[in-house]
């Protein structure tokens, strides 16, 4: 990404290393690869986007003695919480490498990268359950990064028949920790950048699981929230990281389609007070996905950059905020629809325009 370019929304996260098996580095191309982002603390989470956002690293201290890393256990914690067995995670292994999803046709998936293909199978389950997306768009969307239609077919009559109903719901949230220095900026961020206990304070409470129909899946702790004129605003978070229990990505979802000019509106009442007149920029899919087109919006605050650069004083452009517009939703494929002036999702986040690192053009 480009210096002035925002963090990844939720659906363009990169894969977790738990996640990363011989599947997951082979087989890049597939909609259900970018699902991956659950597990473990990713990037937008524990770090800046860009290379010169990272904060520099800590000195290191000799020691006598050196701790043996930790067991990463998150793919197999995430699917015992979905009440997906072993035997399950092997049956569905079976049908990856019938259908070709697999490493190679006719060889079954195993191991971490049979798990990991189950935790992405999860996570569609749940999608298609709670009305985000629907099998039929899934399936396009597998044809149009390269699998073959009957293959997709076969593989969602599997999903759908057998993996999804054994499937457990998205759990409900459990109570947040307490962040371990968060100051109190209600007073100046009021919504963005601002804590659960803060935006508790302000608003009334939302329905994660209508979250969920509206922007997929989350991909930390889930919350939301009702604003004044009837919005849900939903958010996300992992537990520690730099962020300290702020908000550094959150979506404002309307009941039906607005004019974008009331989008901006309520986009505006959760960002400081003291933004800067917005710039505007016309956004398009990744040439990967099928079409699409966004509105990518932006604005500087010396609120913005004061809280972020207290929390986490190694991120670059620290006074820049921005949002994506889209018509319909975000999905990991970028946006559903082509932009015609109207919103029903606008995504929101730290950072300026969302610019990819080869052309800087505009990536929804």
């Amino acid at each position: 990404m480009s210096e002035s370019s925002t963090c990844p929304s939720r659906g363009a996260m990169p894969v977790p290393a738990a996640a990363e098996g011989e599947w997951a580095r082979r087989r890049p191309v597939l909609r259900a690869l970018s699902a991956a982002v659950v597990l473990g603390v990713v990037a937008l989470a524990s770090t800046a986007c860009s290379d010169d956002a990272r904060p520099a690293a800590a000195p290191t201290t000799s020691s006598a003695t050196t701790e043996a890393p930790t067991e990463d256990t998150s793919v197999q914690d995430f699917l015992d919480e979905a009440g997906v067995p072993a035997a399950l995670v092997t049956d569905l292994g079976r049908v990856a490498g019938s259908t070709g999803y697999g490493l190679s046709r006719g060889v079954p998936l195993a191991g971490a990268d049979a798990r990991s293909f189950a935790v992405v199978q999860v996570r569609t389950c749940r999608d298609m359950a709670s009305g985000f997306r629907s099998r039929t768009e899934f399936e396009s969307a597998d044809v149009a990064n390269g699998a073959g239609a009957a293959d997709a077919r076969a593989l969602y009559d599997y999903l759908t028949a057998t993996f999804c109903p054994a499937v457990d719901s998205q759990p409900s949230p459990s109570p947040a920790a307490a962040p371990t220095t968060a100051q109190d900026d209600a007073a100046g961020t009021r919504g963005l950048l601002s804590t659960d206990a803060q935006l508790s304070a302000l608003y009334g409470p939302g329905a994660t699981s209508e979250c969920a129909a509206a922007t997929g899946q989350p991909s930390g702790r889930a919350y939301a929230y009702l604003l004044p004129s009837g919005q849900l605003l939903c958010g996300d978070m992992f537990d520690g990281g730099p962020w300290d229990g702020h908000f550094i990505h959150v979506d404002v979802v309307f009941s039906s389609p607005v004019p974008e000019e009331e989008a901006l509106a309520a986009v505006a009442s959760i960002l400081p007070a003291d933004i800067t007149a917005p710039t505007a920029l016309a956004g398009v899919n990744p040439p990967y996905s099928p079409p699409g087109s966004c509105q990518s919006v932006a604005w500087q605050s010396t609120t913005a950059g004061s809280v972020v650069t207290r929390i986490n004083p190694g991120w670059s452009n620290p006074d820049r905020v921005s949002a994506v517009l889209y018509s319909d939703r975000q999905t990991v494929d970028g946006s559903a629809s082509a932009y015609d002036g109207t919103v029903r999702v606008a995504t929101v986040g730290i950072g300026g325009h969302n610019t990819n690192s080869i052309d800087d053009d505009i990536t929804c």
